[in-house]
Parts: C-alpha cells; structure tokens; sequence
C-alpha cells in the first residue's frame, strides 16, 4: 500500500479529484456563432449586446413618450381650454398631472438620456465599473512613467 493518500475531491471522501479536460481554443467562427443573438423578436428581446439594449432603451423612450406624454396632456389641455370645463373632475385632472409628470420624466427622459450623455466608453470589467478610469492608482500600481 502507498503512503501517500489521494486528494479529497468535491464528491464522496477518499474520491479522487477529477482532471478538467483541455480544450483548443475556439475559432472565429465558432466564437460568433455561439455569442450571435437567436433570431426572431424572442431573440431579440434577449440580446445582451450594447447596440440592442440602446435601441429597446429609446422604443421603450418613446413609447411612453405617446402613451404618457401626448394622450395626458392632450386631455389636460382639453380641460384647460375653455374655462369651467366640465370635462376631468378636479382630482381626475390632478392625477393625469402627476402621471404625465411622473412619465415624461422617469420612462421617457431618462431612458432617452442615459443613451446621449455618456461621455466615457463602457466599461470592459467589473474592476472599471467600480474603480473608474484611476483603478491603478487605487490598486496601488505604478502609475508614473519610468524615467
């Protein structure tokens, strides 16, 4: 018998440890063939991509932008067009106000916004997300050039 005991592995004690295979790297094709968005509006729907996550940002933008921001204020103008209009009680009339406020500023500005103001890329990495564009100076990195 030997003296040496085999590793612990993550099944049953005693098991051995199970060597991951290697695999070649993919190619381009394959790369693009496994990251490609599926077809269809499913497909789409789905898409994780920058380009596809801007373009449900603005549909969805101006989307609201007609439901929540023409239809209510098209009836609060009509309200408000002739006096002692008796078409919107004062509490209905107040309640389409607030939402049209509360549309127009938070499913249709910001959403439209967040895609035209944004002055720096991206982040590539979850280390740039919280660190920023100074991640090395924070990291405690080198960051003067050497002379």
């Amino acid at each position: 018998m030997s003296d040496v005991e085999p590793e612990e592995g993550p099944g049953l004690p005693g098991s051995p440890r199970a060597t991951p295979s290697v695999e070649e790297p993919a190619t381009d094709e394959e790369l693009a063939s496994e990251w490609a968005d599926p077809p269809g509006l499913w497909g789409h729907l789905r898409a994780v991509q920058n380009d596809a996550i801007g373009k449900r940002l603005l549909l969805t933008g101006f989307f609201f932008l007609i439901l929540g921001g023409s239809v209510d204020s098209l009836v609060m103008r009509l309200q408000l067009a002739r006096p002692e209009s008796d078409l919107l009680s004062p509490q209905l009339f107040n309640e389409l106000f607030t939402n049209h406020g509360s549309v127009t500023m938070f499913l249709v500005i910001l959403p439209i916004v967040s895609l035209v103001e944004r002055p720096e890329p991206l982040p590539y990495s979850i280390t740039e997300a919280v660190l920023g564009s100074d991640k090395k100076a924070v990291l405690g990195e080198n960051t003067t050039p050497a002379t």
